[in-house]
């Protein structure tokens, strides 16, 4: 049994048992099945520790998620969202590095609890208004949270394009005061203050809340379209949420418009920016992400010749780092028919972060 294993060998047995998936042929509910079934014949004796585990994180996240969508959003007038930033000025960095203000709301106001807020600033209100639709549409507790918005005065529909510039129109969200994920890996310096690196549980956990909230999206038909380190925020605690929906679209809906076989590949590159703590590729193809040569060794399974960044030193475990390469593999598959869901990927990040438990 595996419980008698050390976690390196149950490691190695769950990498070997997942390689080679790519290969095979058929639907994509018959290659998730597939890859569930490699991993549940590998580490099935560790299943009901699994289900201890997530149920309980489930239940959680769904009771959230329900009561935040019983909760209706606050419009907000002008003179109430300058006494927001008022209580608490400062800078958050947002999605693709917007700059978000930061303010609080006060005990006794319309009722709500004392809480931080990001106040984000939109020159188009038809942008603003597409934005709170979707975020007030798809509520998840890995996906930011939309509070409320300010009160707009005059009908945009009605204007000249030329007058459909508001300087007044912004969104309020929940305050995620680490930022986006880029740069706190990439940018931990900011005004005199040094932030840790994340260790290598967070690194598997903010990966975990990620596919979660994709997983609730694809759940829907929706494909998010713009899956990088940007544009995922980061709490005190170091969870991570999804955000910027600007180009959320049913799965397809448009040639060349986002789709959720494209969402997978994105998270592919999202976990080898994470595990290697090295930012995604920018030159050469749009949207690649990967440099040709770090390709070439996932494809091949050169994964010894992976190595993190130098910062990384003593930080990561190499038996796990294998295997999330190997479902790296997977997710940036050349056919978008032969990559995994993302309900298959959560279920693997699950089992995978319950193998470091012991780390």
């Amino acid at each position: 049994m595996l419980r008698a294993l050390g976690t390196s060998a149950k490691l190695l047995l769950f990498s070997r048992g997942i390689k080679g998936i790519g290969q095979r042929s058929g639907t994509v509910e018959q290659m998730d099945r597939h890859i569930i079934d490699k991993m549940d014949c590998l580490i099935e004796d560790l299943e009901e520790d699994l289900e201890e585990v997530s149920e309980d994180t489930e239940t959680n996240s769904v009771s959230k998620a329900i009561q935040y969508s019983d909760n209706a959003i606050i419009k907000f007038t002008n003179s109430e969202i300058t006494k927001i930033l008022l209580c608490d000025r400062g800078i958050v960095g947002g999605p693709s590095g917007e700059i978000f203000e930061k303010g609080m709301i006060k005990a006794q106001f319309r009722n709500q609890k004392p809480m931080e807020v990001a106040v984000q600033m939109f020159d188009y209100t038809e942008v603003m208004l597409k934005e709170m639709k979707k975020l007030s549409q798809n509520s998840h507790p890995n996906i930011i949270k939309l509070i409320g918005y300010r009160d707009i005065l005059t009908d945009p529909v009605r204007q000249p394009w030329c007058m459909r510039v508001y300087e007044d129109s912004c969104l309020v969200l929940e305050l995620l005061p680490n930022g986006n994920l880029a740069d706190y890996l990439f940018k931990r310096a900011r005004a005199g203050e040094e932030k840790p690196l994340l260790t290598w549980a967070n690194r598997i956990l903010i990966l975990l809340d990620v596919s979660r909230a994709l997983k609730y999206l694809h759940s829907k038909g929706l494909a998010h379209g713009s899956v990088k380190a940007e544009n995922i925020l980061l709490s005190e605690q170091l969870r991570a949420k999804l955000s910027n929906f600007e180009k959320l679209a049913p799965d397809g809906l448009r040639r060349r418009g986002p789709t959720m076989t494209r969402d997978v590949y994105n998270f592919g590159v999202l976990m080898l920016v994470v595990i290697l703590q090295k930012p995604a590729e920018s030159k050469g193809r749009p949207s690649s992400g990967v440099p040709s040569r770090l390709k070439t060794n996932i494809f091949r399974r050169n994964f010894q010749e992976i190595k993190p960044s130098g910062k990384m030193n003593g930080m990561f475990h190499e038996p796990s780092l294998k295997v999330l390469l190997e479902m790296v593999s997977h997710c940036i598959d050349f056919e978008p028919g032969r990559r995994p869901t993302m309900a298959a990927v959560t279920k693997f990040l699950k089992k995978c972060q319950l193998l470091m438990f012991d780390l």
